[in-house]
């Protein structure tokens, strides 16, 4: 669809950018090439639920990587920072969220060479920001959801918590269990998007 191209490519635009900063053009734009190619990211497009989630990515490292060089005040660096984690928060399933938050975190002590303190503090601070900010939007989602057809139970009811313990629910947001008919057996995402 249309709105896939454009995300496709603004997604690239912005991988490319960032790539640009470590290694000359023509390698930069096949590194992009091998970023768009790999299976995860290509699997993003075709589920509405994260199709930004490699947009939102791209954008935090360039913006992480940009601080650390010096070419954002602090202030700047975590008021975007804090606005692109959150639109990314509203924009793919909280799997995602779980992931990519501790990459980025760690992304910025790799990336911040002479920023290193202020910009692991800042993407932790712009972090949890965003969790808070979204937080009420979530739970008011999730309550509105409150019987999952997925699991044929409410999200509250005994029935979710006896046939969904801690433990599966924490492996389900790492990994996919699946039943025997292929379908998701741990409906983990309230995706806004």
């Amino acid at each position: 669809t249309l709105n896939r191209f454009f995300i496709s490519f603004a997604t690239m635009f912005l991988f490319y950018l960032f790539f640009l900063g470590y290694f000359r053009k023509f390698t930069a734009v096949l590194v992009t090439l091998f970023v768009f190619l790999t299976p995860g990211f290509l699997w993003h497009f075709a589920h509405h639920h994260y199709q930004m989630a490699g947009y939102f990515i791209a954008l935090s490292l360039l913006l992480i990587e940009r601080y650390c060089r010096g070419l954002f005040t602090p202030a700047r660096f975590l008021v975007f920072l804090f606005l692109t984690l959150v639109f990314f928060i509203f924009s793919v399933s909280i799997n995602v969220v779980v992931i990519i938050f501790p990459f980025l975190i760690l992304a910025s002590l790799f990336l911040g060479w002479t920023r290193l303190r202020s910009s692991f503090f800042y993407t932790i601070s712009a972090s949890m920001a965003a969790i808070v900010a979204a937080l009420p939007l979530t739970l008011a989602f999730m309550d509105a959801i409150q019987v999952s057809h997925r699991i044929d139970a409410s999200f509250i009811s005994e029935t979710a918590y006896e046939k969904y313990n801690a433990f599966r629910v924490g492996l389900g947001m790492i990994t996919q269990i699946r039943t025997g008919g292929g379908h998701i057996d741990v409906a983990l995402y309230f995706s806004l998007a």
